[in-house]
């Protein structure tokens, strides 16, 4: 990595830590989720509801990456109409509601006929073998279901199960998932082999119970059990004994990856009451909370980053 390279990434890393990135605001739990209905979201997204970069004619976010490349990225938008409709429960704005119906309806217009979002993997993780995401299509269905709250008829919903049916589909057969042994993995990247990125896992997972709860489908209600089991035997894999891994390969989280994993077992807990989650929500708040800890994570993701820098990443 030649020093402008370096450069380049110490002004990202120093935006990240200073709260300066839209795509790094924090996320703590959210405040209107309900275990037995859907209403807010399970992470507070309103810190994306105010978009920051450059927008189409119609008002759609498009994510411009370093390389120059403008793009859509589905999961941007889906975390913006979550944002968008958890503001519009705390204020009742017709405004906010308007925004997230014209946000929803994006996704339904650009759900291609496998039922899927095409993300710009080609760019940014060039390691993946598709253009989908469990967390695209976990955050998709969320979005579609209370899309389908506010609006009259089911076709929202019908996009949603359509949504579902990739999400759990395998890999090898163009799908977001992996079963094995009994374990059920949601892959954000769909990599071979898999790296089952612990976020990107949980969000997918957020999706299956807004599913299950809008449907009281079989099949959901199935994939949702088995893979929340999966995570909670899993969790401890994740934990390196003093900070939490982003994936299974070993790639240390960032803080703002660390702080969210906290809240995303906060909020798994929460809903399901399974005692891992809390156990680790608490041990990982623990290793926040000692300088020495953050330190050394730091250090670590540094070298990582150093080692094996990304050609590509959102610019803004």
């Amino acid at each position: 990595m030649n020093v402008k390279a370096y450069r380049s990434l110490l002004r990202r890393w120093l935006g990240i830590t200073a709260g300066a990135s839209y795509y790094h605001v924090d996320q703590p739990v959210g405040k209107r989720f309900d275990r037995s209905s859907v209403k807010g979201y399970y992470n507070d997204l309103t810190g994306k509801a105010d978009w920051r970069g450059e927008a189409d004619e119609a008002g759609m976010p498009v994510n411009v990456l370093t390389n120059g490349e403008r793009v859509y990225f589905p999961i941007t938008i889906a975390q913006m109409a979550l944002g968008v409709h958890d503001r519009w429960l705390e204020t009742g704005r017709a405004d906010l509601r308007e925004r997230f119906i014209a946000l929803a309806g994006w996704l339904e217009r650009n759900q291609d006929e496998r039922g899927g979002w095409n993300n710009p993997w080609i760019h940014l993780r060039p390691s993946c073998v598709s253009g989908y995401s469990a967390m695209a299509q976990g955050q998709g269905i969320s979005v579609l279901v209370r899309s389908h709250t506010l609006a009259a008829g089911d076709h929202p919903l019908d996009r949603a199960r359509r949504a579902f049916e990739l999400l759990v589909r395998p890999v090898e057969s163009g799908g977001c998932s992996y079963l094995e042994g009994g374990n059920l993995y949601l892959e954000e990247y769909p990599e071979r082999p898999r790296s089952t990125v612990l976020n990107g896992w949980v969000f997918a997972a957020f999706g299956l119970h807004d599913l299950s709860l809008a449907t009281r489908d079989a099949a959901v209600e199935d994939a949702l059990t088995q893979t929340l089991a999966t995570i909670a035997r899993e969790i401890p894999a994740y934990d390196c004994g003093y900070w939490s891994l982003y994936d299974r390969r070993g790639a240390m989280a960032s803080p703002f990856y660390h702080r969210l994993h906290v809240a995303l077992l906060d909020a798994l807990h929460a809903i399901t009451g399974v005692a891992a989650f809390d156990e680790y929500s608490a041990l990982w708040r623990g290793y926040e909370g000692r300088m020495l800890n953050r330190s050394r994570a730091l250090i670590v993701k540094m070298r990582q980053k150093l080692k094996n820098p990304e050609r590509v990443a959102i610019a803004r």
